[in-house]
C-alpha cells in the first residue's frame, strides 16, 4: 500500500512522468523495500525502549484518545436531550477522568500520595489508585461522556428543538401526519 501510494500518487504523477512500467515497477520494489526497513527498525527501537508490545500501546492511545465519542453519538442518536452546554460538560468529565487514568498510568497520582494529600483511608485510596485498567478507558470513558451529559441536560436544557428523524424515538415521526387523510 505504502508502495502502491508513493508511485502512483507521488512519483508517477509529479516527480518523474511518462516513463514505462518498467520503470515504475521498479521504483515500487525500492520503496516497498525502503519502507518495510524503516517499519522493522521502528520496530526494534520500539522493543529495545519498551517492555510493552505495540499492540498495548495502540489500544491504550486508541481507548485514551477517542474517549467520549461514542458516548457523544449515543447521546444524540439515542436520546431527545443534549444541548451546547451539556455536552461541554460531558467532555470537560470525560478530559478529567482520561487524565485521571494518565495519571495513575504514568504514576503521577499514588495510593500513598493520595492518602498522604487528601488524608483518606486505605481502602478509598487503594480503590481510586486503580479504578479501571487504561485499556478500559475508552468504554467507561463514554459511559461518563454519556451520563454527564444527559445529566445536565436532564436538569438544565430548557429550549426544545424540532428533532424529527435525528433520533431513534422521534424517527418517522413527519411521516405519520402525512399519511392521515
Amino acid at each position: 500500500a505504502i508502495s502502491a501510494i508513493a508511485i502512483t500518487d507521488v512519483y508517477r504523477r509529479h516527480l518523474v512522468k511518462r516513463r514505462d512500467e518498467r520503470h515504475y515497477v521498479l521504483a515500487a520494489r525500492w520503496v516497498t523495500a525502503a519502507s518495510a526497513l524503516i517499519m522493522m527498525s521502528g520496530a526494534v527501537l520500539f522493543l529495545r525502549f519498551s517492555n510493552l508490545t505495540l499492540l498495548d500501546t495502540t489500544t491504550k492511545l486508541t481507548a485514551l484518545l477517542w474517549v467520549g465519542v461514542l458516548g457523544l453519538y449515543l447521546l444524540g442518536f439515542l436520546t431527545k436531550r443534549g444541548d451546547g452546554r451539556s455536552v461541554a460538560a460531558g467532555i470537560v468529565c470525560t478530559l478529567l477522568f482520561t487524565g485521571y487514568l494518565v495519571a495513575l498510568e504514568w504514576k503521577l497520582v499514588t495510593k500513598d500520595g493520595l492518602m498522604q494529600l487528601w488524608g483518606i483511608s486505605e481502602g478509598l485510596a487503594d480503590w481510586l489508585s486503580r479504578p479501571v485498567h487504561v485499556y478500559y478507558a475508552g468504554i467507561f470513558g463514554n459511559i461518563v461522556m454519556f451520563l454527564v451529559a444527559y445529566s445536565v441536560a436532564t436538569l438544565f436544557q430548557r429550549q426544545t428543538r424540532n428533532l424529527e428523524n435525528l433520533t431513534i424515538w422521534t424517527r418517522g415521526a413527519g411521516l405519520k401526519e402525512e399519511r392521515q387523510p
